[in-house]
């Protein structure tokens, strides 16, 4: 039950992950480049930061 619980906390910062994402790819699309990767970049950072302060706050 736990678990599912994290990963109900997880939706949003999922859906700003996925958002971010699609942006840097709409950057890539017109030809920018370092920012399409900082997108990237920072949607994967957020997403990873997000995932572990949650898991390990948890307890």
């Amino acid at each position: 039950m736990q678990w599912m619980s994290l990963f109900l906390q997880m939706l949003v910062p999922l859906w700003i992950a996925v958002y971010t994402f699609n942006f840097g790819r709409w950057m890539r699309k017109r030809d920018h480049r370092s920012g399409a990767w900082g997108a990237f970049l920072f949607a994967a950072l957020a997403l990873g930061i997000s995932g572990w302060m949650l898991v390990r706050n948890s307890t």
